[in-house]
């Protein structure tokens, strides 16, 4: 990414039906990058003609006029959040926004189960 090379997230139709995933799942910090908007995405196929169907849409995908945005939204993104060497602000924010909202889960989680009779987490002092 900070080539604003884009990165083709590849993942098995069988996979993510099964374990009813995203393509998105396991990525780095998802609130503060839109993955959505800065990846190719592909599920392939085993047969032989589709592979041969997936490397033209690759190809095609490559040389199009559309390529140099999705680029330039790539580098973006990758500058905001993730380059620790020149921006190591943008990468503590968006750490510090996953842990938030992690945060925010949790305390939700627990005041759930505080409503439905059973008592809050409690808390520890460090």
């Amino acid at each position: 990414m900070s080539a604003a090379c884009v990165p083709v997230l590849v993942r098995s139709p069988f996979w993510m039906k099964s374990t009813r995933s995203t393509f998105y799942k396991g990525l780095p910090f998802p609130r503060s990058v839109d993955w959505s908007a800065t990846t190719l995405r592909l599920l392939p196929e085993h047969a032989e003609e589709c592979a041969a169907d997936d490397a033209t849409w690759m190809s095609a995908w490559h040389a199009s006029a559309s390529m140099g945005e999705l680029r330039r939204r790539v580098l973006a993104a990758y500058r905001a959040h993730l380059d620790y060497l020149n921006n190591p602000r943008g990468v503590a924010s968006a750490l510090l926004r996953e842990a938030a909202a992690r945060a925010g889960a949790g305390r939700r989680a627990a005041g759930n189960r505080s409503a439905a009779g059973k008592p809050p987490m409690a808390r520890r002092r460090v």
